[in-house]
């Protein structure tokens, strides 16, 4: 139970680099603007179905999955690695999906399933920076939607277009709504 503890600890205390530098941008007063668009979709996926109460070493765990599944296979990458997730109420443990496109369908194994995102439009921006300041991109998306008076059609997506440790203020996270029109 100790070591549990401690493991949460370690796990905290990780993320405080790129806290404090999400911390040290919003004191400098500069406002990173957000650039949003529209497209559609259509998308195949190798899927991966976990609920998370802390994010980062579950998703790391699902991605490895979906990723060995993929090598054993031999079966390539079809863009970005991504999560989607329904948009959860503050400290809401919600199902996420982790995965990786795939050039055609790709049958599961395990808790890797294969699937297709549904076509359609969706809201979407680029975040670069450290993952802590990530949710002031999708409030500006928020934000966007409801100026809109548009409709959250499905799950929130985060597309990992780049993950470079090195620095942590490179990382290039695109963030995506799908949408529907209300009118």
């Amino acid at each position: 139970m100790l070591e549990a503890h401690r493991e949460r600890l370690e796990r905290r205390l990780a993320s405080t680099p790129d806290q404090l530098a999400a911390l040290e941008t919003l004191l400098q007063e500069v406002p990173m603007e957000y650039r949003v668009r529209l497209r559609t979709e259509p998308h195949r996926f190798v899927r991966e179905e976990v609920a998370l109460p802390e994010t980062g070493g579950v998703l790391r765990q699902a991605m490895a999955e979906v990723c060995a599944l993929m090598e054993r296979r031999n079966l390539p990458a079809a863009g970005a690695p991504w999560c989607a997730y329904p948009l959860p109420e503050e400290g809401e443990v919600v199902p996420v999906d982790c995965a990786v496109p795939v050039p055609t369908r790709a049958e599961g194994e395990g808790r890797v399933v294969g699937g297709e995102l549904p076509g359609g439009e969706v809201a979407c921006n680029r975040h670069v920076g450290p993952y802590s300041a990530l949710p002031q991109a999708f409030e500006a998306v928020a934000r966007w939607v409801a100026e809109r008076e548009l409709e959250v059609a499905g799950p929130l997506r985060e597309v990992y277009l780049s993950h470079d440790p090195e620095p942590a203020q490179r990382h290039v996270v695109e963030v995506v709504f799908p949408i529907r029109r209300t009118s």
